[in-house]
């Protein structure tokens, strides 16, 4: 005896679609008066006797076409053919893979549970009712699969011990790489039937990547694909999905604008709490409204006194999703800066006329902060009082430079570059009234520059404003993003025009002139380098100093000469890693990451490594960074969850069906004894759908021949025969 199991049994609703042809055979059905002419009465007799030959064909074709609809439809419904009363433990022995999705989404909780331990319960149930003939493994989506899970296990209950203490990832993967990882392990084993299941809440993020799925091996080498949805029909969630802070890289007593997004998903409407803290402490909350698919960006000013590395972070109130209601940041407070100002000696005193716009905007910075300490120190010098151990513990040098430069004074301003500071270089005021400074500048250069010519704007003519800036650097990074607007401001009287030609590959234009010239020119030496404005710091020479660009520029000079030159990162997502410079000098060390867990892992730099790609970053969160034996301070690193999983929109079962090859017809099932039902009747019975497609070319080529001899038999009549039948409707119509 034996049973027959649907694996897609609402096609069988298509056999009603079987009755079609009789329905349609009957309505077309004609009737006739019966009439008999005595003189055509051996015409009816041979009449008859055609008729009941193609009577009999007719009946063949509605049989045929009938047939044809139901094959079709019983087709569709996938049956199979298995012993009667043959149960789970009727299992043919197979090599079975569970891919579990683990992305963020699946922190979800439903009824107090998460779906993620949802999905753990439905592998162990899964893995514990297969044939322990056969074998099991396991794979995350994220990647973090365990060895002893990735690993065929006979017998497959064994893998319920091992899935024990599983648990959910904070990221975002697709699916399409764990199932590769699936395919090849069970395509290698020497069991006849393999079959892969995958456990998710089928969040549409997580099947972005159907173009990357190898969908013809898969046919080949799997015999079954189910699919298992535990997600949460509710999709009502609130996220943080992004947050950010400027300047990330500052002195101690800047103001700091705090940025951050809230999305509403689903039917979540109303208010939610937001609020900033700085490690620990709440420094502040807002209310923000919520609408449903609407971003709502809401922003936090604050103050910090501190030095070194400052964690701070946004967060929302809990919901059933609370993995993405928290971003995390970090603040890199800058230490003290020691600045000096190196003056001609026609200056009235060391702080004297020209270098006033220099300590003016300087003075900004000297805000006393809580501590009482100054971020920024400024010394004075002439040419003439200049001393080269001055220079000593100094980190920037503003030069106001004109053609008289002393040639020790250059010379300890290379040294000084070379050895790791940073040399900020203005012309003079006084070179716009001295008619021999071009001849002079042509001959000594500027800034290690040749100079080709001191423009300056004509009588009637408009003063030049200025232009492009390469947006990566970090002086002007921060600057373009934040307040274009302030480059178009200014405008120039005068500029040094240098010669490019001349520049070596140590040497970049940072910001040009509308005119296309350099405004700033930055060229290494050693450890350090130069700076080389074109343009002076005096209104002679521009209203640069005079306008809100100044300073902030000025500003951010001041953090490249402390060298951070890298912002605190931005954006780091769990998983994705991040990227630590290897310390200078390139001998190499040990680097020490501490994970917010407090887990600490330690990485060897070798000699020459210029940095480390540090990627074991499961967890949200500041990882702390130091390098052993050092001595300096550790580098936090903020880590945030993937933002590409708050919004909590599903596949739909078209595109879930269009994901995977299509003569497995994937449609999911909640509940997982369907799923092993499935994999039973799978593994042990006998597919009927081929043989059932096999009949229904058979009947629709037969259905043709047949129809086509009642065509030609309609066509082939004699002349004599057509010219007969005409008379007998003529006269039926007239009687």
């Amino acid at each position: 005896m034996f049973s027959i199991f649907f694996a897609q049994p609402w096609f069988l609703f298509g056999l009603a679609a079987a009755s079609l042809p009789v329905l349609i055979h009957l309505i077309h059905r004609q009737k006739r008066k019966r009439l008999l002419f005595s003189t055509l009465r051996f015409l009816v007799i041979s009449d008859r006797k055609s008729a009941r030959r193609h009577q009999l064909v007719d009946i063949l074709v509605l049989i045929l076409r009938t047939a044809l609809v139901a094959l079709l439809a019983l087709a569709l419904a996938q049956p199979l053919l298995r012993p009667a009363g043959a149960g789970a433990d009727r299992f043919g022995e197979m090599s079975l893979a569970i891919v579990v999705d683990d992305s963020m989404s699946m922190r979800r909780t439903r009824e107090g549970v998460a779906l993620f331990d949802k999905a753990v319960e439905a592998a162990k149930r899964i893995v514990s009712e297969i044939p322990q003939s056969g074998e099991a493994c396991v794979f995350l989506t994220s990647g973090r699969t365990p060895p002893t899970l990735s690993t065929p296990t006979a017998p497959p209950a064994n893998l319920e011990g091992l899935l024990e203490g599983l648990d959910c990832s904070y990221g975002g993967r697709t699916v399409s790489p764990a199932i590769h990882q699936a395919l090849d392990i069970v395509s290698g084993s020497k069991l006849k039937n393999h079959a892969i299941v995958l456990i998710s809440d089928l969040g549409a993020t997580a099947f972005t990547d159907a173009a990357s799925l190898n969908r013809d091996a898969l046919a080949k080498r799997v015999a079954s694909v189910q699919v298992l949805d535990v997600g949460d029909p509710d999709l009502s969630n609130t996220a943080l999905t992004a947050a950010s802070g400027l300047p990330s890289t500052a002195f101690p007593g800047t103001p700091l604008s705090i940025r951050a997004t809230v999305l509403g998903v689903g039917n979540v409407t109303g208010k939610t709490l937001v609020s900033f803290w700085v490690g620990d402490e709440k420094m502040s909350e807002k209310d923000v409204d919520v609408e449903a698919g609407k971003p709502v960006t809401t922003e936090f000013e604050h103050v910090l006194d501190r030095k070194g590395d400052v964690p701070a972070s946004v967060r929302l109130q809990a919901d059933n999703l609370p993995a993405d209601n928290a971003r995390y940041l970090v603040f890199r407070m800058l230490p003290t800066v020691r600045t000096a100002i190196i003056a001609p000696p026609g200056e009235a005193s060391v702080f004297g006329d020209e270098s006033l716009f220099l300590r003016t905007a300087l003075n900004p910075l000297l805000t006393p902060t809580m501590s009482g300490a100054s971020p920024v120190t400024v010394a004075g010098a002439n040419y003439v009082s200049f001393r080269a151990d001055s220079l000593k513990d100094i980190d920037a040098v503003f030069l106001i430079a004109d053609p008289s430069v002393p040639p020790n004074i250059s010379a300890s301003l290379q040294q000084f570059a070379e050895g790791g500071g940073t040399v900020v270089w203005f012309p003079s005021a006084l070179m716009a009234s001295d008619p021999t400074a071009l001849a002079k500048l042509q001959q000594t250069g500027f800034g290690g520059f040749k100079v080709t010519d001191l423009w300056a704007a004509r009588s009637g003519e408009s003063p030049v404003g200025l232009g492009e800036a390469e947006p990566t650097h970090p002086i002007v990074n921060l600057l373009l993003r934040a307040a274009p607007q302030l480059f178009g401001a200014v405008t120039t009287q005068r500029y040094l025009a240098v010669d490019e030609n001349s520049f070596d590959q140590y040497t970049r234009v940072v910001a040009r002139f509308a005119s296309g010239a350099p405004f700033l020119i930055e060229r290494r030496a050693g450890k350090g380098g130069m700076l080389v404005f074109t343009t002076g710091c005096h209104p002679v020479w521009s209203d640069f100093p005079l306008r809100p660009l100044f300073l902030p520029l000025l500003y951010e000079t001041l953090k490249y000469t402390l060298g951070q030159t890298r912002p605190a990162p931005e954006g780091v997502s769990v998983d994705d890693g991040f990227s630590v410079a290897a310390p200078e000098g390139g001998e190499g060390g040990t680097m020490v990451v501490q994970s917010p867990s407090g887990m600490e892992d330690r990485v060897d730099c070798g000699a020459g490594q210029t940095k480390i790609d540090y990627t074991n970053t499961p967890l949200p969160g500041f990882y702390s960074v130091r390098w052993v034996g050092r001595g300096t301070e550790p580098e936090l690193i903020a880590v945030n969850p993937s933002s590409t999983e708050s919004g909590m929109e599903r596949i739909s079962p078209e595109d879930l069906k269009a994901y995977f090859p299509e003569s497995f017809n994937v449609a999911a099932v909640r509940e997982p004894d369907k799923v092993i039902q499935r994999l039973s009747y799978a593994s042990k019975g006998v597919a009927l759908t081929s043989p059932l497609l096999w009949a229904a070319l058979v009947a629709l080529l037969l259905e043709a021949y047949l129809a086509n001899l009642l065509l030609r038999a309609a066509e082939e009549q004699p002349s004599w025969a057509k010219r007969l039948r005409m008379r007998f409707e003529e006269g039926w119509k007239r009687s």
